[in-house]
């Protein structure tokens, strides 16, 4: 009674505020470390894909980029799902690649160049890829910035702006048969 009636603290609230402090200043480092991990962590790989099975033929068509990459990888898998061999015609190449933005053509490939017929055994699967700078995606971004799509931002996000776009890959036989894959170009 006499320390309170004399102005000063009684020695059991000292104790109690430095155990405070220290707590807080543990939380303080361990916000800050978990901020460091999120920020330098792996970068997360992209992958999509989707088939088409037509005539006994799987058509799959897929796009990959690391986070870290400079191109987008669209692969077309062909392979043949008959027990018996299959000769498939083609024109002019055996598919289209078009990247859009809404109606906007971005770029535009062939794979499979100047093939126009390919034999598969049963079970056989044949492989093209298309190689996408994505430069060509920043400069498109660069033109028209209004495309551009914010990420809500957190305080552990590490999502930044994009634009949306929808890869068509359309197989160049009589019938021509087409498969959409949709992603997000991020900003860089």
């Amino acid at each position: 009674m006499e320390r309170i009636q004399a102005g000063k603290h009684p020695t059991s609230t000292v104790k109690k505020r430095r155990a405070s402090r220290v707590i807080l200043l543990v939380d303080i480092v361990l916000v800050i470390l978990i901020m460091i991990f999120v920020y330098n962590r792996a970068p997360e790989k992209f992958y999509s894909s989707t088939s088409i099975n037509y005539g006994g033929i799987l058509y799959r068509f897929s796009v990959t980029r690391e986070d870290k990459g400079n191109e987008y990888l669209f692969s077309l898998t062909i392979k043949n799902n008959l027990k018996k061999a299959k000769r498939v015609a083609y024109i002019n190449a055996i598919a289209e690649l078009t990247i859009y933005h809404g109606k906007a053509v971005i770029y535009k490939t062939e794979t499979g160049d100047n093939i126009t017929h390919l034999k598969l055994l049963p079970g056989e699967l044949k492989i093209f890829i298309s190689r996408i700078d994505s430069s060509i995606i920043d400069a498109f971004m660069s033109e028209h910035p209004d495309y551009v799509v914010s990420a809500k931002r957190t305080l552990f996000s590490r999502s930044k702006d994009y634009i949306p776009l929808t890869a068509l890959a359309t197989i160049n036989m009589k019938e021509r048969i087409s498969t959409t894959l949709k992603f997000n170009h991020e900003a860089q």
